[in-house]
């Protein structure tokens, strides 16, 4: 006869959620409805704002969504913002023409927005870019378009965005942060 701890392990059937996410098994009702809402977030358009502590999975969420999504043949694009250098990071997001700074010499470049062109941007840990970037990156979610540094033309936002963070805004927010 099994131990009563053994018997519990035994009476818990585990839900095979491949088709969620590859290698997903979950056990339990709650991991169940967030495979359901990663298929119901998957069939639309819209931009999502994961919430959660480090290392829960915020990027295997993500990239579920991505992948259940009809951009999945696009390209998929992990940014991680903490590591984006301070002063270039408008730079490195959308771009820049030709002598629009220091250093931007000979050639326009791509944003990282215009590399996942059709695909999916994943911003992690959002919230760790100074405000006024938060404040630029809310304008490019509202009105769906950007310009490259130092450029008058306007480039129509083509790609998914979400974005993750660690911290709980609303937390935050009431405490002014």
């Amino acid at each position: 006869i099994p131990h009563e701890r053994e018997q519990a392990k035994i009476a818990v059937i585990p839900h095979q959620r491949e088709e969620f996410i590859p290698g997903f098994v979950v056990y339990s009702p709650l991991m169940l409805r967030l495979c359901d809402l990663i298929v119901r977030f998957a069939s639309t358009d819209i931009s999502i704002l994961i919430e959660g502590e480090r290392g829960v999975g915020k990027e295997l969420i993500a990239s579920a969504i991505h992948q259940k999504s009809q951009r999945n043949s696009r390209p998929y694009q992990v940014i991680d913002c903490p590591t984006l250098p301070k002063d270039l990071i408008e730079s490195e997001l959308f771009g820049h023409v030709a002598g629009a700074f220091t250093g931007a010499l000979g050639c326009n470049k791509q944003g990282l927005f215009e590399e996942v062109c059709g695909g999916t941007a994943f911003l992690d840990e959002i919230t760790e870019l100074p405000y006024a970037m938060q404040s630029k990156l809310l304008r490019v979610l509202e009105n769906k378009t950007f310009r490259r540094v130092g450029s008058n033309k306007t480039i129509i936002l083509n790609a998914r965005i979400i974005a993750a963070t660690n911290r709980d805004i609303a937390d935050s927010l009431a405490r002014k942060e």
